[in-house]
């Protein structure tokens, strides 16, 4: 059985410097700070037209869990586009005008769901999206900015309905597309790494319905015979289908006749953007976590172009200390923007928060977002420890659920080799991310 290190065509270093460009999706709720209601409400009474246009027309009588008559369903979509409108302004005088950045109104984040915020009648469902990107820009400081400025006026929120997706196309322009070739490679990253992948992510992103595996329309016996039969039929499947056609690849990789977006690695935006989609992560509320994802999304992509899975013999699925491996080889081969922001700490803090399937509430994600945003970092992982990190800390009302996988010998050893965290784990978790948190009050 051959290492992953065999299976790499690893080019040495310096050789060549991936420059792929990416685009970013953010769901997230706001709310209007409240210091900045009193002010808008005052400005609407006494001189309304001082105010622009969406602070003018902002309807604070209107709550976000009221009836879904038609006219009610009207007037929640007009305040989402006011929310964007005061958003995508904020985003604008940070950045300049033509920035690129834009918002949408999200009705699918079903604001009237929400139980845990202050004010929970209050808050908005949008989407703030990034123009492309090149990695070799000063793009963090400018995912930066954008929270800083949008900050100043309004908190955030972001919750299970949330998710970040990262739109990825090869670069070194804007335009440029994938090879037929190319493509193949990222459907057998996409195959290759989805068990490594799920450690990364929290149960309720691994076989959520709106990312499901990419296994799940094609090659779907083969992926799960791997233990038995190993990796190749999994390969040969998909580089005989790219072969034949690069239509009918995209065609069948999107779900074939019934066709979905809703992939984990999604070939759906391919035709009209020229990109590859990754839908798997979770939300974000902060500036650090949305750079984390747009990280996995860039590394993955450059492992998808230089790994050599043809060569791959052995008969087991990769583990999440691969993945990490592979990735922390996959962020040298970027420009240093992409340096510097402790990446491979955060897939370890990953690894380790969710061991046992444990799903974090909303609230401990929404602290830990909040301390984020005003200067905190996720706290380091010792590299021998299991379970929770410090940091990474259990809520006690909570219980850790079944992890969401679909059943599979795979799911079955990782679930195995990640034991629940210890009670006095726990406490460190705890104490470490208290301590994180009265640094940045």
């Amino acid at each position: 059985m051959s290492s992953s290190r065999s299976a790499r065509t690893a080019p040495s270093a310096g050789s060549r410097e991936y420059l792929p460009h990416f685009g970013v999706e953010i769901e997230i709720y706001v709310k209007l700070l409240p210091h900045y209601e009193t002010m808008i409400k005052e400005k609407q009474r006494r001189n309304p037209r001082s105010l622009p246009e969406y602070y003018q027309t902002w309807d604070f009588s209107l709550d976000n869990r009221s009836s879904d008559s038609v006219a009610r369903l009207v007037q929640k979509k007009e305040q989402r586009e006011r929310v964007g409108r005061a958003v995508e302004a904020l985003i604008d005088g940070a950045l300049g005008a033509r920035n690129g950045w834009h918002c949408e109104s999200d009705a699918s984040l079903k604001e009237w769901q929400l139980t845990d915020p202050e004010d929970r009648e209050k808050w908005w469902g949008i989407e703030i999206i990034s123009p492309p990107t090149s990695v070799a820009t000063n793009w963090q400081q400018d995912i930066r900015t954008v929270f800083e400025a949008v900050g100043e006026r309004f908190d955030f929120w972001t919750n299970q309905c949330c998710a970040t997706h990262v739109h990825v196309s090869p670069g070194p322009n804007k335009n440029s597309k994938y090879r037929r070739s190319e493509l193949v490679h990222r459907a057998e990253g996409a195959y290759f790494w989805e068990e490594a992948l799920c450690d990364l992510l929290p149960p309720e992103r691994r076989n959520n319905r709106y990312a499901l595996p990419n296994h799940t329309v094609y090659a779907g016996e083969e992926y799960r015979a791997v233990r038995r039969n190993g990796w190749a039929p999994v390969f040969r499947k998909l580089t005989e289908l790219g072969a034949e056609d690069q239509e009918l690849f995209l065609f069948v990789m999107k779900g074939g006749s019934n066709e979905t977006r809703y992939l984990s690695t999604s070939f759906h935006p391919y035709k009209k953007y020229g990109t590859i989609e990754l839908r798997r992560q979770a939300g974000s509320a902060s500036a650090t976590t949305v750079i984390h994802r747009v990280l996995l999304a860039v590394t993955l992509h450059v492992s998808g172009l230089r790994y050599d899975y043809m060569s791959v013999s052995r008969r087991s699925y990769p583990t999440s200390d691969e993945l990490i491996k592979e990735l922390h080889g996959c962020i040298k081969m970027l420009p240093t923007t992409c340096q510097r922001s402790r990446f491979i700490n955060w897939l370890k803090w990953c690894v380790a928060t969710y061991a046992g399937g444990y799903q974090p509430s909303e609230k401990w994600i929404n602290l830990n977002e909040r301390t984020l945003r005003k200067g905190g970092e996720y706290p380091t992982v010792d590299a021998s420890s299991r379970g929770r990190p410090e940091g990474a800390s259990r809520d006690p009302r909570s219980q850790p659920p079944a992890a969401r996988r679909p059943p599979s010998a795979a799911s079955s050893r990782s679930a195995s080799r990640a034991p629940p965290p210890s009670t006095s784990r726990q406490r460190l978790v705890e104490e470490a991310w208290d301590s994180t948190a009265r640094r940045h009050p």
